[in-house]
């Protein structure tokens, strides 16, 4: 799957550069073009959970106050759109405008955010997004699993401080379940532009983690990817941990692996290794379910 067009929530707070600086990164390297949308508040929504006893000029002056603070968060959005591409060189254009080289563009939606991210993210290849340190809560965090479950788009989790190269060196992550499958198939974008691609498994002996490996390669090779493998021997069973190690070990700018987890109605809570290395990662993670 190629990657030609990626959309980056942004939220009006310095934040936003650093998610900026990666998807350039990104555009760069594959020739995609970054979509960066801000999801505002419908002031409208809020009519019915403030409920009755307020009279109607009050209920204006709070329906201003939404738009208005609106209106800040959007234009220091589309300035950190413009610092970033203007100091990257990336030409900005319309929304919806096709350009024949990396570019850049920004736009507002408003309404409920996981369900415009939902809309939004249909026709695009790739969400980048950055997720927040442990400890600090947003609402792009909270909707972060649903998003993965809901749009069934990749995402590239980028690391709060802008790395030096992406996708230059790749890891995957590799167990044989379905969910890996999908993130190899939905990185094919990225894995091309590669200068060195390795299949990671751990495994309790170096024979079955051959053997299972066996598949992810020769689907590589079928695409004309040249992979090597990278087995790790550990009976630990603490993936997180051992993914997070290996990595840094290896040398790598980006690690590829399923999202995996467990669903109940309408919730999505993510696995022990998912939420460890999305949480603790200090390097850019393309995760896809």
């Amino acid at each position: 799957m190629s990657i030609r067009r990626m959309l980056v929530p942004v939220v009006g707070r310095e934040c936003d550069k650093s998610t900026l600086k990666t998807a350039v990164q990104i555009a760069r390297r594959v020739g995609a073009h970054i979509d960066a949308l801000i999801v505002r508040a419908d002031a409208a929504e809020f009519l019915p959970v403030m409920g009755e006893g307020y009279s109607g000029i009050v209920a204006q002056d709070i329906l201003e106050a939404v738009d208005s603070a609106g209106d800040e968060l959007a234009e220091k959005a589309r300035k950190n759109v413009v610092s970033v591409a203007e100091a990257a060189g990336l030409p900005i254009t319309k929304h919806g405008e096709v350009c024949d080289q990396p570019s850049i563009s920004f736009h507002q939606a408003k309404g409920p955010l996981f369900a415009v991210l939902q809309q939004e993210s249909q026709l695009t290849d790739l969400v980048v997004y950055t997720h927040p340190a442990q400890g600090v809560t947003s609402e792009l965090a909270n909707v972060l699993p649903d998003l993965l479950i809901g749009c069934r788009r990749p995402f590239l989790i980028a690391p709060e401080d802008p790395v030096e190269s992406i996708g230059s060196h790749i890891v995957i992550a590799w167990n044989s379940g379905h969910e890996a499958a999908s993130a190899i198939r939905q990185a094919r974008g990225f894995l091309p532009f590669a200068d060195k691609v390795e299949v990671a498994m751990i495994a309790d002996d170096e024979a079955s983690a051959k053997a299972e490996l066996a598949l992810p390669l020769a689907y590589l090779a079928c695409h004309g990817i040249k992979a090597e493998t990278r087995i790790t021997i550990d009976k630990s069973k603490n993936a997180g941990d051992i993914i997070l190690r290996d990595f840094a070990d290896s040398g790598a700018d980006l690690l590829v692996m399923g999202a995996y987890g467990h669903s109940r109605v309408r919730e999505f809570i993510f696995g022990g290794a998912t939420r460890q290395v999305l949480h603790e990662a200090k390097f850019p993670v393309f995760m896809a379910h």
